[in-house]
């Protein structure tokens, strides 16, 4: 069977454009032939572009198509792809008959290194959701550099799957009464005053 080519292979084996080898094609009355699976795709016979590239005198060169252009680069990837292959299949033969291992039973992760919540302690939204202060009034307190500042204790604490940096010690607990006890919204528990 006789080589066919789309016409972008034609166009690069004859070293032309598109339109003039479309145009071409019209002047001498070439048939194309089509791909059925595709009915867009048209093909030239070897034959075909063989006598267009002596009426017109310009070489037929398979070697400037893509893939010709690279064959030695091409030919290398299929030989490392071939020897790849190969290692593979002799890693998997050395794997079925390496001598299998003991599994070791897994140990779980160490928990992490948080403290527990000294005596006494209280997170200071749990200590505004407690006395009705909104969080956002108490975390301005909180955050603030002046005399109305709500003192707080750095660190890292957890309690169930609630984790703490910042709580109120006893002297923040007194202060947090002595700041907020005259908001609207106050509302005072068992414990109070702090």
């Amino acid at each position: 069977m006789e080589k066919r080519y789309t016409i972008k292979q034609s166009c690069a084996i004859l070293d032309i454009d598109p339109t003039t080898l479309l145009r071409w094609c019209k002047i001498y009355t070439i048939e194309k032939a089509q791909i059925r699976s595709d009915r867009r795709v048209r093909l030239l016979t070897e034959r075909q572009l063989r006598e267009l590239a002596d009426e017109h005198g310009v070489a037929f060169s398979e070697e400037r198509l893509p893939l010709a252009r690279h064959k030695p680069a091409y030919q290398t990837i299929l030989e490392e792809l071939h020897d790849l292959r190969a290692r593979i299949a002799d890693l998997e033969q050395r794997r079925t008959t390496a001598v299998p291992r003991a599994v070791l039973p897994s140990v779980p992760p160490a928990p992490p290194d948080r403290d527990a919540i000294p005596h006494g302690y209280i997170g200071w939204q749990m200590m505004a959701r407690i006395h009705g202060i909104p969080k956002t009034t108490a975390e301005r307190s909180v955050r603030r550099g002046d005399e109305r500042r709500l003192p707080t204790v750095a660190g890292a604490w957890q309690d169930g799957a609630t984790h703490y940096k910042e709580m109120l010690d006893d002297a923040g607990q007194r202060r947090f009464y002595e700041l907020f006890r005259t908001h609207p919204r106050f509302t005072p528990c068992p414990r109070c005053p702090h």
